[in-house]
């Protein structure tokens, strides 16, 4: 009898659900693409996506070149991000990741924040996670209307 129950526990444990490698994959994906945002390291980012990624900025569309001309400028404002994961939803080929960012820029002792609101499509391409698509919408401050 101890022989079954033992069985049975070890099964059981096998089947409790772990967070998965590919979930901490995708966060990570994410973090260190914003740090190649950061540090304007443009073969950093182009490591990190697809050949037909496209970025939506606040109504924009844009590919990987636009989006390297607009955003990837040289700069001595420093960024700070900060994610706060939602949602991840995975299957074997394909992540979904939801997520607020909140990034803090200093200019020179000048403080400001900003935040968005996020949704990321990843592409599993030869084992490894790359970002397909990036939507992003700035989180605005509420307007009353009287």
């Amino acid at each position: 009898m101890k022989k079954y129950l033992f069985i049975v526990l070890l099964v059981g444990f096998g089947c409790v659900k772990k967070p998965s490698d590919d979930l901490l994959k995708i966060k990570q994906l994410i973090i260190h693409d914003y740090e190649t945002l950061s540090n304007v390291d443009i073969e950093g980012h182009r490591s990190n996506v697809t050949d037909d990624y496209i970025l939506i900025e606040d109504g924009h569309i844009w590919d990987l070149k636009d989006e390297i001309e607009y955003l990837f400028k040289p700069t001595n404002i420093k960024r700070k991000n900060e994610f706060e994961f939602l949602n991840i939803d995975i299957n074997s080929k394909q992540g979904v990741a939801i997520y607020k960012l909140i990034s803090t820029f200093d200019d020179n002792g000048q403080i400001s924040t900003k935040e968005w609101s996020e949704s990321v499509v990843c592409k599993k391409i030869n084992g490894d996670w790359k970002i397909s698509l990036l939507h992003s919408t700035p989180v605005r401050e509420e307007q009353h209307h009287e």
